[in-house]
């Protein structure tokens, strides 16, 4: 058995103001391995987006614990922050709003270069087009700013971005849910290619089971702020146990 990538140990969360009773997050457990995809699925205010905050180190949990590659995400100082990042990364749902929009897509992939200091000046601009290749996007995209490229062309620098900093664990939260169908699917077999080229792991956070079902190896169902069902995605489809899960296979609609 392969030792945990990313271990979320007991975590608890609750927002200021919510009082004990009701957290966001309550005693959430989940583990995932070097390689594969864990899907967490569940619907609106669930806790899924909190808990993918917490696992990046942008919220610090109430309780319990979050470890990449054995180092706590929640540790203090800059060198730690820096340490994080270089080993997890975030994809947001809305890359529109995650990019600068000042700035123009060589300047949004060359920052995370020059501060973990990871290319010498004079091959940032090879290192720009690379990442832009990486992820299928033309050289000359490097001039452009965000509002000039399409939703999957911003949500694809957003991958490059992330990607950049050369992190082991990508947490992507919702990735695709703002995209049209078609988009969807590119940007979903992109992060599949991405994961054989480079070994990547991923915790996916998604709404819909059928892209969860597309991508992970195994799905954790979140409801309330719990994890209320595990296991392997085919078991999970096929054979639900928990009432919550049989409930969100059952609200799905038929497949043409």
């Amino acid at each position: 058995m392969r030792e945990p990538l990313l271990q979320i140990d007991n975590v608890r969360f609750a927002y200021a103001g919510q009082g004990a009773t009701k957290p966001t997050v309550d005693g959430v457990t989940l583990i995932v391995r070097p390689g594969e995809t864990l899907g967490l699925v569940g619907e609106s205010g669930c806790g899924k987006s909190t808990l993918a905050r917490i696992a990046v180190g942008l919220l610090r949990a109430d309780q319990g614990s979050v470890r990449v590659s054995g180092a706590d995400v929640a540790a203090p100082g800059s060198a730690a922050r820096l340490a994080r990042a270089r080993r997890v990364q975030m994809v947001f749902q809305d890359p529109h709003g995650s990019l600068n929009p000042r700035l123009r897509i060589r300047s949004l992939l060359a920052e995370p270069l020059r501060l973990h200091k990871l290319t010498p000046p004079d091959r940032e601009q090879t290192a720009v087009e690379e990442l832009l290749r990486q992820v299928g996007l033309s050289p000359a995209t490097s001039e452009k700013f965000p509002h000039e490229l399409s939703g999957g062309q911003r949500q694809r620098v957003a991958i490059a971005r992330a990607l950049a900093v050369r992190p082991q664990l990508l947490v992507c939260d919702e990735p695709v849910s703002a995209l049209d169908v078609s988009i969807q699917a590119q940007i979903l077999n992109l992060l599949r290619d991405l994961q054989q080229e480079l070994g990547l792991s991923y915790f996916f956070i998604s709404h819909d089971l059928r892209v969860v079902r597309y991508i992970a190896d195994r799905i954790a169902v979140m409801h309330q702020g719990r994890i209320v069902e595990t296991g392997e995605t085919d078991a999970v489809w096929q054979a639900p146990e928990h009432p919550y899960t049989q409930k969100l296979l059952a609200s799905l609609p038929p497949e043409l």
